[in-house]
């Protein structure tokens, strides 16, 4: 991903008075961090596939335009043991989220906890999700929530799988401002979904 292609991003979403933003987290070091910014002015998604700093850069500048974030990682540590009792309800309900501090992911949980501070410093709300979870719910798959939104996406055919969770994560932000969102809550911990009736409505909207 070139800096240009980012610049030109930037000054495309600088005319959008108001974003919601999905990240689907990679390797901190690498361009493995899919981002989807959806502006409700143009009905447009723009997806990047590029590094946490990168994201951070971008949402900086965009700053007073973005409302909403939800990111698929774990946005807080558990009390104790490798998973919180988030992780334990979910799973009674069918759904898997892998334990923040399992392997790798405890380097993910990391990066996603810091992702979270800073933009919540800037006055940007952040809700953790999971990409899967919410296609098990809603009952489709990644290749339905594509054909559904595939005309409102500018730049398809640089698609990746970061990206496309990218864009389900940036669902999940449109469902919370549509108050179509499930909101599965433990404690001080909550994991942000949607199931059908987002998908029902997003057809609508295209018909």
């Amino acid at each position: 991903m070139s800096c240009i292609y980012i610049l030109r991003t930037l000054r495309y979403l600088n005319n959008s008075r108001e974003l919601v933003v999905g990240i689907d987290l990679g390797h901190p070091r690498r361009r493995s961090t899919g981002v989807c910014f959806y502006s409700e002015d143009t009905d447009r998604y723009i997806i990047l596939t590029i590094t946490p700093v990168e994201v951070l850069s971008l949402l900086t500048a965009l700053k007073d335009q973005v409302k909403v974030v939800a990111i698929d990682a774990p946005l807080s540590l558990p009390r104790k043991g490798i998973e919180r009792d988030l992780e334990k309800y979910c799973r009674k309900l069918g759904l898997r989220l892998i334990p923040p501090l399992l392997g790798p992911m405890r380097r993910l949980t990391i990066c996603g906890i810091c992702i979270k501070d800073v933009l919540e410093k800037m006055g940007i709300k952040v809700i953790e999700t999971h990409p899967s979870s919410c296609l098990k719910l809603a009952e489709v798959d990644r290749r339905d929530i594509l054909n559904i939104v595939r005309s409102n996406i500018l730049n398809i055919s640089k698609l990746d799988k970061h990206g496309v969770d990218a864009l389900i994560c940036c669902l999940v932000s449109v469902a919370y401002v549509k108050r179509l969102h499930i909101e599965l809550k433990v404690g001080e911990d909550s994991l942000i979904l949607f199931n059908g009736r987002l998908i029902q409505w997003l057809r609508r909207e295209r018909q």
